[in-house]
């Protein structure tokens, strides 16, 4: 007997199938919904591979939480001999950067969420709210900015200071003119 006919495609349906949610323990420490409720075991990376394996009988009643990329990775390793599937809906996201090739099996999926993301407004709202947009336009429009007077301080300094070396020169100059002339008289 096969529990996956039709494909599950959500956790509702596998809660409501009486399936149980195997994790690392760091995830089950996360995870906290209330869907999952006395529906969750933890393993350790041998009790998940041992249940990867486990969840290609049709007759398991388990779901691994797993990362997508994980799971093609293992989908990529056992074609086309197993396929392990996944449901539609997320029960965790977590904001990683992950490098990628060119040549990415998760170059379309990940354009698309961009796309998304740019169509959606989000990436302006995120640029306004993260970034001095005026600044960017002045930029963009003129190469050109205006000086302020933090950026000319060094140069009123040594201007200052060279004028004070020209105003005591000078008046040494006076000094010894004076003192000259009343030598010669």
């Amino acid at each position: 007997m096969t529990l996956r006919k039709p494909l599950i495609s959500s956790t509702e349906e596998l809660v409501k199938k009486d399936f149980l949610f195997y994790m690392y323990p760091t995830a089950h420490n996360v995870l906290e919904l209330d869907i999952l409720k006395g529906r969750t075991k933890t393993t350790d990376p041998n009790g998940i591979r041992d249940l990867y394996n486990e969840s290609t009988d049709p007759s398991f009643k388990g779901a691994l939480l797993s990362s997508e990329a994980h799971l093609a990775f293992r989908n990529i390793e056992a074609s086309p001999r197993k396929y392990f599937y996944s449901t539609k809906d997320p029960i965790m996201t977590q904001n990683i950067a992950i490098y990628m090739h060119k040549e990415s099996c998760f170059s379309d999926q990940i354009n698309l969420i961009l796309k998304g993301i740019i169509n959606g407004g989000f990436f302006n709202k995120w640029v306004k709210q993260y970034t001095d947009t005026d600044a960017l336009k002045h930029k963009a429009t003129n190469g050109h900015r205006p000086i302020n007077f933090d950026q000319l301080s060094g140069a009123f300094e040594i201007l200052g200071f060279l004028m004070f070396i020209s105003l005591a020169v000078f008046l040494i100059e006076v000094i010894l003119k004076k003192i000259k002339a009343q030598k010669n008289k």
